[in-house]
């Protein structure tokens, strides 16, 4: 499609068509980690993080403007925008949006054509290495493994508790808890096991691409192919889980 938008003025504008690209959106989104995908009207969002131009934002509808914050880690600005009543002061708010998250990228923001800028939005920020508060803080929460060395396993029945860290011969992974990173700095655990000991009043904060659980080693931040998060130390493996779409640790 960006071939054939280069032939001539008429055939960008056909390639660049709204009909085309939301079905690209649909395909390119439909495995992706923490993305939003078709609401109860059969309709999809736009992009949350979209780099869309003060030209394209003047084009949408408020419809449009609040499916941009229809995903569940934008729920405190849902909140603030219940004071927008108005359509001007909807678009405003998006537009102050949009500022801060051009401030996070080198791209320039993107005009014209809805669904085509949604597609390049994602892309753009599928690229983006740091992790946001609102995604660290997701109430999905995070699933935790620690790392076993597979001569340690002795028990056969422990197999059944351990799958293979892909890509890290000789060591599996125990599934031990699923983890939230509170927005208030605080660190909870929901224990796979109940009766297994966990250490509480821990407290996390954020440097970048490393985060810190109370005083344990530093967790380093990175992106997954299918954009979603993984974090890790020597001892354990922390993945962002996806209630909508989500597989075994693979990376």
């Amino acid at each position: 499609l960006v071939n054939a938008s280069m032939v001539s003025c008429r055939w960008k504008n056909a390639s660049r068509s709204d009909i085309l690209w939301i079905e690209m959106c649909k395909a390119l989104w439909s495995d992706k980690a923490g993305m939003t995908h078709l609401n109860e009207r059969n309709e999809l969002p736009l992009f949350f993080r979209p780099l869309f131009s003060a030209e394209l934002i003047d084009k949408l509808s408020v419809s449009q403007i609040r499916s941009v914050f229809s995903h569940p880690i934008l729920k405190a600005q849902r909140e603030e925008m219940t004071v927008c009543l108005e359509k001007s002061e909807l678009r405003q708010y998006l537009r102050s949006y949009i500022s801060r998250i051009a401030e996070q990228s080198t791209h320039r923001l993107l005009s014209r054509d809805l669904w085509f800028v949604n597609f390049a939005s994602s892309v753009i920020d599928a690229r983006r290495s740091l992790i946001t508060n609102s995604e660290l803080c997701s109430k999905n929460g995070f699933d935790m493994y620690f790392k076993v060395d597979e001569q340690e396993v002795f028990d056969e029945q422990d197999l059944d508790d351990l799958v293979p860290y892909v890509g890290h011969p000789g060591i599996m992974l125990y599934h031990h808890s699923i983890c939230y990173f509170e927005p208030n700095q605080d660190f909870a655990m929901e224990m796979k096991d109940p009766g297994t000991y966990h250490p509480t009043d821990l407290q996390w904060r954020l440097e970048g691409c490393l985060v810190q659980v109370g005083p344990y080693p530093y967790l380093v931040i990175r992106r997954l192919p299918n954009w979603g998060w993984k974090l890790e130390n020597q001892h354990v493996v922390l993945k962002r889980r996806d209630t909508r779409y989500h597989e075994e640790v693979k990376h």
